[in-house]
């Protein structure tokens, strides 16, 4: 709650009596001497002055009880999905239509589109989208509209020869950022104009950006880029929140090509020595979407994979 009325009109009569007995006192002490301090205490009467016009006028409410510290709630507003149709996108996807939330995903793979649609429901409808053209980037939001939050979570899996060793490659290093970075920004850029000012943008980076591994560095590079661009967007965008999920190993279709038990032996030296699946790293974009107060964040979901 502000300082009421009553509260100011306590101090500023607080503030006349320190003058007036400070006045008597210095009387006492010489002419002199008792107009160079009156004339400070009226200069500090008047600089308390300023501050109680303030209070006065404050641009932010102050939040006093548990009552309206709840997070912000997901009914009724509308979710925009890059990478909706599949893995972590899609259990983000469903989880925000289980809250009451009307999504639109976006994939460049049609039949992955209707499908992903087919599965949520009523709730959701789906565009196809390509994040290497620009063009179809801007369409994708035109037809989206008005919405609240933007989850992106698309990825580019192509296998490229991104170790830097004699054999790499600038060109397919290069590629390797078009989807994960370039493609986030020009997601971020033709959504400005259509998201809510109290809505959210969450990226997605990896937990390589924290822990690389022998061979890793473009993609640990990639997914520290992809955090240093989050936390630069959240000053630029605010009070649109933007934050980024860091997951570990999840397990989606991408890891399924993996021989029996690869996968496994990934994880057994983790906290939680299983792979996660993609409905738990989910709740990490939920809370973000939710938590009206978070913003330049990374959740790293990993089952303690750094602590490895």
């Amino acid at each position: 709650m502000f300082a009421s009325t009553y509260q100011l009109d306590i101090q500023r009569e607080n503030a006349r009596r320190h003058l007036s007995f400070s006045y008597g006192v210095l009387r006492c002490l010489g002419p002199r001497l008792a107009t160079l301090q009156v004339r400070f205490l009226t200069e500090e009467m008047a600089a308390r002055r300023m501050q109680f016009e303030v209070l006065e006028e404050p641009v932010h409410p102050i939040i006093e009880t548990e009552s309206d510290m709840t997070s912000v709630s997901l009914k009724g507003s509308k979710v925009a999905i890059i990478g909706g149709t599949s893995g972590i996108g899609l259990a983000v996807a469903q989880a925000a239509v289980a809250n009451g939330a009307s999504v639109v995903v976006g994939s460049r793979n049609a039949e992955r589109v209707d499908a992903a649609v087919l599965t949520l429901g009523v709730s959701a409808t789906g565009q196809m989208l390509d994040l290497n053209d620009e063009a179809s980037v801007a369409v994708f939001f035109e037809q989206v509209g008005p919405f609240d939050h933007l989850v992106y979570t698309a990825g580019d899996w192509q296998r490229r020869k991104t170790n830097i060793n004699t054999n790499f490659d600038l060109a397919d290093a290069q590629a390797g950022f078009d989807v994960r970075f370039w493609g986030a920004i020009l997601a971020v850029k033709h959504a400005i104009p259509h998201i809510a000012l109290n809505g959210s943008i969450t990226l997605t980076g990896g937990v390589l950006a924290h822990r690389p591994q022998k061979g890793s560095a473009l993609s640990t590079a990639i997914a520290g880029a992809a955090e240093h661009l989050m936390r630069g967007l959240a000053v630029d965008l605010a009070p649109v929140r933007v934050n980024l999920v860091a997951p570990g190993l999840v397990a989606t279709d991408i890891w399924a090509r993996l021989p029996d038990g690869a996968m496994q032996a990934m994880v057994d030296g983790q906290a939680l020595p299983r792979p996660g699946l993609p409905a738990e790293v989910a709740e990490a974009y939920m809370y973000f979407m939710r938590g009206a107060y978070t913003t330049g964040q990374v959740a790293i979901v990993d089952g303690g994979r750094l602590f490895m």
